[in-house]
């Protein structure tokens, strides 16, 4: 998971052809929305902060303390990890991020992927569930984290290759060829990766 206009741009590049692509996210689901535990010390310590400025606010007058109700929202909003619907089609790529496209694009060769494959940006605000997830049934063969800046995710090109990053190559669980890359990269806001994930 990572931590997004600002927010932070995961992308996808899948080997070969693609044979379908589900980019399709259900709306959250409010009745049973649950939260991501790496967020727990954000929503905490936030929850906290805001409650304070709220009391403070609310004495000098107290519909100013409404002003933290927003902020508070968003707060808990931002780490949410709500269920999602997995298709049945056993060969289908699902979208690992909610977001926005930002480009497809056709590589002639993927170093990891060790052949042609279609590469699919994501672009996360700060709107968006910072929960990812893998876009396919795969094996990780592959992690590679790289140290960098924070340059706001708006800015593509430079924090595609100047920002912090986290690599995952996915094989495929019965030959072990890889199939599918997931990286994500830090934004000006959102300046953590945390993968829970590891080779194997």
């Amino acid at each position: 998971m990572n931590h997004g206009g600002m927010g932070r741009l995961p992308s996808i590049a899948v080997a070969g052809t693609i044979v379908s692509v589900d980019a399709r996210r259900p709306a959250d689901r409010l009745t049973h929305m649950r939260f991501t535990r790496h967020g727990f010390r954000e929503m905490l310590i936030g929850s906290l902060a805001l409650a304070i400025v709220g009391t403070g606010l609310g004495l000098a007058w107290w519909p100013l303390a409404l002003v933290v109700v927003p902020l508070l929202i968003w707060l808990f909003a931002f780490f949410r990890d709500p269920e999602r619907d997995i298709p049945a089609d056993q060969h289908a790529m699902v979208s690992p991020a909610d977001g926005t496209i930002s480009d497809i694009e056709q590589l002639p060769n993927h170093e990891l992927l060790g052949g042609p494959c279609v590469r699919i940006g994501i672009f996360l605000s700060v709107f968006n569930v910072h929960v990812n997830r893998a876009p396919c049934d795969g094996k990780v063969i592959d992690l590679r984290y790289k140290r960098g800046k924070f340059i706001n995710a708006m800015s593509h090109n430079a924090a595609s290759d100047q920002n912090e990053s986290n690599t995952m190559v996915l094989a495929d669980p019965t030959t072990g060829r890889p199939i599918a890359v997931v990286k994500q990269i830090v934004g000006l806001i959102a300046r953590r990766i945390v993968c829970s994930k590891e080779v194997g």
